[in-house]
């Protein structure tokens, strides 16, 4: 009922355009937001797909360059320890991402608890005017 109403003052005094430019610049700027937004969650997919290939190949690397000679249980157990690390770094990666959602969401939410009661109205009949006698006729 309030957005019909709030349309209907919107048509009634020729806000439509100056009306429609506010909302067009409203969506514009969210939509940069969003934007930006993916563009970064994009990067920190891209950061946690390449880490783990990178961590393994940097440890192996320095183990090579140390003179030392590669056997399976070592290599074995160190993909397995960097495996572990990508997990738990993924999931950092992605809590960092939720916190900053949810501090969002937070702060809609207390905006909209925080927004003063309005006073209910009474249509129709006054409330100050007394009430007839429902026995009473217009004559009297």
């Amino acid at each position: 009922g309030d957005v019909l109403s709030s349309m209907a003052s919107v048509k009634a005094f020729a806000w439509q355009k100056p009306f429609s430019e506010l909302n067009l610049d409203i969506r514009k700027r969210e939509c940069k937001f969003i934007a930006k937004s993916q563009a970064l969650k994009s990067i920190n997919y891209a950061v946690s797909f390449v880490s783990p290939v990178t961590a393994s190949l940097a440890t192996f690397i320095v183990f090579w360059a140390q003179g030392k000679t590669f056997e399976s249980s070592t290599v074995f157990s160190t993909l397995g320890l960097l495996h572990i690390l990508r997990l738990s770094l993924g999931m950092w990666g992605r809590s960092i991402e939720y916190i900053a959602e949810a501090n969002v969401s937070v702060k809609r939410i207390k905006a909209f608890l925080l927004i003063e009661n309005t006073q209910k109205r009474k249509w129709g009949l006054d409330a100050t005017k007394e009430k007839k006698d429902p026995n009473e006729t217009c004559d009297e």
